[in-house]
């Protein structure tokens, strides 16, 4: 979702997009995927420079030694809890470069942006907003956060004064919907990505598990509620709008899509914690622009 000014020609990742490209040729081309698609893709790539991931010998390999680093944070799980660098960091670094704090680039429709503020703005009576992304997809469902807790952070919002907005994919629909009806929370719906972000931008405040609403809450430089278990908390970069929250009893599933306990950790990442920080970044429901706290807590 790149803006369209930025992009001279855009290609679908079908047989058609990619036929053309395997045959043209590149000064410079650059893969941050470890798919094995992704990495064939770019060894087959016509170019005098290649930067990232590519194929070789029938494995993923680094294009050139600046990758081999990441490559290995991705691989083990010993040096990855080592890391010490965010992700912005290490990919800036794989493609020969510093990351100096440059923002994120998402193409944005200030028109329906400004549709869906007026919308969330009638509906919610001018109360400072809070997102509230309750998916995280389905390969890492340890990050899931319970369903009552759910309900339970809604309710004390609304009590508070602030307005939910319930947000997500297709794979939340049937769940959001079951959180608005027993909460009278807006849920609007799900909508195609162009349309969510739009949707997205009229938040105050979004609190999100790991995601993909992390990343567009990031772009539109909104306040962040980040929760996180499984991955390392030193990978995220956060403008300095935001804050990690993690269970008290800390996480044994790392990078895991099965948790090995008997009680999950994020059962130890109350309710409380969570609309703490959401007030600290928000202020009064009705009054003051949001904070900008950052870090882990």
């Amino acid at each position: 979702m790149l803006p369209p000014d930025l992009v001279d020609d855009a290609r679908r990742p079908d047989t058609l997009g990619l036929f053309p490209v395997l045959r043209e040729k590149f000064d410079i081309a650059v893969n941050l995927d470890k798919d094995r698609e992704a990495c064939m893709i770019l060894a087959g790539v016509g170019s005098t420079k290649k930067f990232g991931f590519t194929w070789k010998d029938g494995h993923i390999w680094p294009a050139t030694p600046a990758a081999a680093g990441k490559l290995l944070t991705g691989l083990f799980d010993r040096i990855s809890k080592e890391n010490t660098l965010s992700y912005l960091e290490e990919i800036f670094g794989v493609c020969g470069m510093k990351f100096s704090g440059e923002e994120y680039i998402i193409r944005r429709d200030s028109a329906a942006e400004e549709r869906w503020k007026k919308r969330t703005a009638s509906y919610g009576g001018g109360k400072s907003v809070v997102g509230l992304n309750t998916g995280c997809g389905k390969r890492w469902t340890t990050r899931l956060w319970p369903e009552d807790y759910w309900l339970g952070l809604i309710d004390r919002l609304m009590r508070a004064g602030y307005f939910p907005l319930l947000m997500g994919g297709k794979d939340e629909d049937e769940l959001n919907a079951s959180y608005a009806r027993k909460t009278g929370a807006w849920y609007p719906g799900h909508f195609p990505l162009a349309e969510f972000i739009s949707a997205s931008a009229s938040a105050d405040v979004v609190v999100t598990q790991v995601s993909m609403m992390m990343h567009i809450a990031i772009a539109l430089r909104k306040p962040l509620v980040l929760m996180n278990n499984i991955f390392n908390p030193r990978e995220f970069e956060l403008y300095g709008r935001g804050v990690i929250v993690q269970p008290d009893s800390g996480c044994d599933c790392y990078y895991g899509s099965v948790c090995t306990r008997t009680r999950r950790c994020m059962l130890d990442l109350r309710v409380d914690r969570v609309y703490d920080e959401i007030v600290r970044l928000a202020g009064p429901a009705t009054g003051n622009a949001p904070r900008t706290p950052s870090g882990t807590r």
